[in-house]
């Protein structure tokens, strides 16, 4: 899948956090984003996340703008992830992998063996 952000502005307010980005970020492709405090790089992850909206530009994915997605099938092409210093007690990474799944198979179905292949996690014993 291809991600593009093609003229995209985003900011909050009257602050703009980042004013004409243009990027193409391609599946299996590594990308680190990389800058100060404050310069806009959670804010560009929240945008492809669709939860910011652009104030100019558009980001898509696969050439639709993410955006203009189907608010049910959008969770199956995309996850965000946010950042935060709190998180709930006992939860591990493996556990909030599982929780993006639950768009594939259901809030109640069991973890599967298709869904460790989708996800790519080799679970380990440390028995």
């Amino acid at each position: 899948m291809t991600r593009r952000a093609e003229n995209l502005s985003l900011g909050y307010h009257d602050h703009i956090a980042i004013n004409d980005l243009a990027i193409e970020l391609k599946r299996g492709d590594m990308t680190t984003i990389l800058g100060p405090i404050g310069c806009g790089k959670s804010t560009f992850l929240k945008s492809l996340a669709r939860l910011v909206k652009p104030l100019n530009g558009r980001a898509t994915l696969e050439g639709r703008d993410i955006h203009a997605l189907n608010s049910r099938s959008s969770p199956r092409e995309m996850v965000f992830l946010p950042q935060t210093r709190l998180a709930p007690d006992g939860i591990t990474v493996g556990d909030l992998v599982k929780r993006g799944r639950t768009t594939w198979r259901g809030f109640l179905s069991p973890w599967s063996e298709h869904d460790s292949q989708a996800s790519k996690m080799r679970w380990m014993s440390w028995d």
